[in-house]
């Protein structure tokens, strides 16, 4: 830490609930007119934890608009994905992309694209005819985790995803779709003649 830096721990129960926070304050490395102030908060409940983190710039020398500043999610995201079992409503989070073959091609789309309560994106990448992607899909999972699940489907199995979800709404030969859960879930319930690809 540095001499401008400011670190403030708390922690404390409420009733079967603990928890702490960590609010840390210090100039950008590059700006130093530019402020980041990142808190984090964890709660635990017997066996479960939650946590919570909050980034923020501040512009100390009050302009109205922060011109040319590149912000990314804090890298303790995936840190904590790959160090511990997490979950958002259920669901897995992950740091590399699912690898779904022929034989859980059944199950990941049931199970994960076609899940009722399913709070997530899914984004689904396939091989073109040369074996390539369009994105690569672990640095994209990396990207996005805690956002949205990223799953490469080979191509056996997105005959899979086709018979599950219909020709208008799958994905093959080199292209990349994403799955919102309101869609999937109003495809599930409506003619697929009614439904738009």
């Amino acid at each position: 830490m540095g001499p401008s830096d400011t670190l403030r721990l708390r922690e404390g129960t409420l009733g079967e609930l603990g928890y702490w926070s960590l609010k840390w304050e210090h100039p950008d490395r590059e700006r130093p007119q530019y402020r980041w102030r990142t808190e984090v908060w964890f709660a635990t409940e017997g066996a479960s934890v939650d946590a919570d983190i909050d980034a923020q710039l501040l512009d100390t020398g009050r302009e109205l608009h922060l011109r040319g500043i590149d912000a990314d999610r804090p890298a303790l995201v995936p840190d904590l994905i790959t160090a511990f079992t997490c979950k958002y409503e259920e669901h897995p989070l992950h740091v590399k992309a699912s690898d779904v073959r022929p034989a859980i091609s059944s199950t990941f789309t049931k199970d994960v694209i076609l899940h009722p309560q399913r709070k997530l994106p899914v984004v689904v990448i396939t091989a073109d005819k040369a074996g390539t992607y369009a994105v690569d899909p672990d640095s994209l999972q990396s990207r996005l985790a805690g956002l949205a699940t990223v799953a490469v489907y080979d191509d056996d199995a997105t005959w899979t995803l086709t018979d599950s979800l219909g020709q208008p709404m799958t994905c093959f030969a080199g292209a990349v779709r994403i799955y919102w859960p309101s869609r999937v879930a109003r495809r599930q319930s409506s003619p697929a003649s009614q439904v738009a690809p």
